[in-house]
């Protein structure tokens, strides 16, 4: 009847306080989102609950040194999986889930991020006000020497590298019926 589930990751870079701040408040949902039910929660996972904490922490691992201009400052990864993980029988069923389904990927995916982002991760928020369950990690590009460096993390890679973290991500999830999605052989 439905397609196998799908995992998804998405990464995007934050190049300023600014962004990261408007990254926060949305996670954080200090601000309006309109695709959001106001009566549903979202779930701060790990680390800082306010977007002014998660800038001054962001702002503390960053320290002293010299930003270049064009800098990532900080990363936004979306992680999630299809309708039909979360609602098998009805995924066309908005704003539904089997609690059972939603505690499983929740552990698989933030233990996921706390082997590949660790220390550095500054908010997990667990969205659960939308129409399918998700998780928002906000994060630093620390590398190992301490430096403010988005190229040196494996989220800053090429685009086979970035395909190597979903494979990664889809094998953290795939004893929970989720598989990887289609591998793009070539880009437009």
């Amino acid at each position: 009847m439905f397609r196998t589930p799908q995992a998804i990751l998405r990464v995007g870079k934050l190049k300023s306080i600014e962004c990261l701040r408007t990254a926060a408040r949305h996670n954080s949902r200090t601000t309006t989102v309109p695709n959001a039910d106001e009566n549903k929660t979202v779930e701060i996972l790990q680390g800082q609950t306010s977007p002014e904490a998660v800038i001054e922490l962001a702002q503390v691992k960053i320290g002293s040194q010299k930003i270049r201009k064009n800098a990532v400052i900080a990363g936004d990864i979306l992680l999630g999986a299809s309708p039909s993980y979360f609602r098998p029988s009805c995924p066309e069923n908005y704003g539904y889930w089997q609690q059972k389904q939603l505690v499983l990927w929740t552990e698989a995916s933030t233990n996921w991020l706390e082997e590949h982002i660790g220390s550095n991760i500054l908010q997990t928020a667990l969205h659960l006000d939308e129409a399918t369950p998700h998780i928002h990690c906000l994060w630093v590009p620390i590398n190992n020497e301490g430096k403010l460096s988005y190229r040196s993390t494996e989220f800053g890679g090429t685009r086979s590298s970035l395909s190597k973290l979903q494979d990664s991500y889809a094998a953290a999830v795939a004893d929970l019926g989720i598989e990887r999605g289609i591998k793009f052989l070539y880009w437009i």
